[in-house]
């Protein structure tokens, strides 16, 4: 499969387990509670996990920094800290291309 393939499948990938595949309760408490949005962070990591391991890109390490880099991201934005700097559109756009950045790192290190 062409490397442009797979990265566009690892990047719909990150759409579908980010957005459509968050249940309400998600939607409503990850805002309030840390585990909440850990449960969140870990559908959507071990979910790219999977792919990257179909893809043979995987490594425990990539997990982590998934994870984790989600987690402090999405809390950002979600518990409303980028206020003080700037709009919720911008926050957005900022919360997105951070995940991008992550899923680039992820697939070019082999």
């Amino acid at each position: 499969m062409p490397v442009a393939i797979q990265f566009m499948l690892f990047y719909w990938a990150n759409l579908i387990l980010d957005y459509p595949l968050q249940c309400e309760f998600q939607k409503k408490y990850k805002q309030q509670y840390h585990s909440v949005m850990l449960v969140h962070c870990m559908i959507w990591g071990f979910g790219l996990s999977l792919l990257l391991y179909y893809l043979g890109l995987f490594a425990w390490w990539k997990v982590l920094f998934l994870v984790i880099g989600h987690f402090l991201m999405d809390t950002w934005k979600a518990r409303g800290y980028y206020k003080k700097y700037t709009t919720d559109g911008k926050a957005y756009l900022i919360d997105q291309t951070f995940h991008l950045c992550q899923l680039i790192v992820v697939f070019i290190t082999r």
